[in-house]
C-alpha cells in the first residue's frame, strides 16, 4: 500500500511517487460533503467575479482553477512549497484553458505586496508550517482591508 500520510505531504518533493499523493487528493476532493464546504468558503471568503484571489497551498490546482472559473481571468494566483505539484497545477490549468500563476514559496513569507488581494484562502496548508501565527500574519498583511479570509 502507497505511503500517503498527511506528514509525508511537508516533504512532497522528495517522495518517489507524487502521484500516489495526487491520486489521494482527488478520491478526497470528491466527497460532497467537502465541496459544500469549499462552495461555503468561496462565497464567504469573497471569491466573486472580478476579485483578485490568492490560493495558498494550492497544491496541483483543483481548488485554484475552480477558483479561476467565478474570479475571471488572471484573477487567481496559487502558491505552493512544492515544485511538482505547482508544475501539475500549471499544466492543468493550461489545459483547461485558465490563466492561473502559479508559483513555489513559503507561506509563512509571502513574496505578494502588502494588501495585494481581495480573498485570501489557505486550506488544510497551516497544519504543515512550523509557525501557523507568522502564516495567518501573512495572510492578513497581502489582504486588502475588507478582503475575505477562507
Amino acid at each position: 500500500m502507497d505511503d500517503i500520510s498527511l506528514k509525508r505531504f511537508e516533504a512532497l518533493d522528495s517522495a518517489p511517487d507524487v502521484e500516489v499523493f495526487v491520486r489521494a487528493l482527488e478520491a478526497f476532493d470528491g466527497i460532497a460533503q467537502l465541496q459544500e464546504l469549499k462552495a461555503i468558503a468561496r462565497d464567504r471568503g469573497g471569491v466573486r467575479a472580478g476579485a483578485d484571489v490568492l490560493d495558498l497551498g494550492c497544491g496541483f490546482g483543483l481548488e485554484s482553477l475552480r477558483l479561476a472559473e467565478v474570479a475571471g481571468p488572471g484573477r487567481v494566483q496559487g502558491l505552493d512549497k512544492s515544485g511538482a505539484f505547482v508544475a501539475e497545477a500549471r499544466r492543468r490549468a493550461a489545459s483547461a484553458g485558465l490563466e492561473i500563476a502559479f508559483q513555489e514559496g513559503d507561506v509563512q513569507q509571502l513574496p505578494f505586496d502588502d494588501d495585494r488581494f481581495d480573498a485570501v484562502r489557505a486550506e488544510r496548508v497551516l497544519i504543515y508550517v512550523d509557525d501557523p501565527e507568522r502564516a495567518l500574519r501573512e495572510m492578513i498583511r497581502v489582504a486588502r482591508p475588507g478582503a475575505g479570509l477562507a
